[in-house]
């Protein structure tokens, strides 16, 4: 959501922010109660507003963990990880590979990850290529196979099944669901 995955999906928030999160799902709760004239398009305002608010809320607070590490820094493998997992993304998808890429034993670097991230390298990569996935089906209107192709996945079938295993919906569907084609609009 907040186009990183390399920081904990969560953050602290105010008791006013949660009684201004609290009065948005009480009015997407109440439009879907009423059956009207563009009610999903109204519901779609609401989330949109819903996640406004947590985007601004999250980007006005320092990065999480700074707390115990004052630099703000992160070791230097992990800068470098990062880096390498934002460059390759879309060539390399095991940990083995980048492993190799960073010259260092895969055992290493996966504890490494799973000590600081509390995730797994492989979910590391596998997230971001999901986030990617779902910017491509979200603002362009390039195919399916297009998208499966240009994330380094030979077959799009198989990308499919990737892509719902990690998010429960097709890319199709979340196509449809969440908007066509945004980008080329404007």
């Amino acid at each position: 959501m907040f186009n990183t995955i390399f920081e904990p999906p969560f953050f602290p928030v105010t008791a006013e922010a949660v009684r201004e999160f609290a009065a948005l799902a009480a009015l997407m709760q109440a439009e879907v109660r009423r059956p009207e004239v563009a009610q999903q398009e109204s519901i779609v305002l609401y989330l949109k507003l819903f996640l406004l608010k947590a985007i601004r809320i999250r980007t006005a607070q320092p990065a999480l963990g700074t707390e115990e590490n004052p630099s703000g820094r992160e070791p230097w493998l992990l800068q470098q990880l990062q880096e390498a997992i934002n460059t390759h993304y879309r060539h390399l998808h095991t940990a083995g590979e980048y492993a190799d890429l960073l010259r260092v034993p895969a055992r290493s670097l996966t504890r490494l990850v799973k000590s600081h991230y509390q995730k797994t390298l492989s979910q590391l990569i596998t997230e971001r290529i999901i986030m990617e996935a779902k910017r491509e089906l979200y603002l362009t209107s390039q195919s399916v196979k297009a998208i499966a192709f240009a994330l380094g996945f030979g077959d799009e079938h198989y990308f499919s099944r990737f892509f719902k295993k990690n998010t429960a919906v097709s890319p199709q569907f979340f196509r449809e669901s969440v908007g066509f084609a945004k980008a080329e609009e404007s």
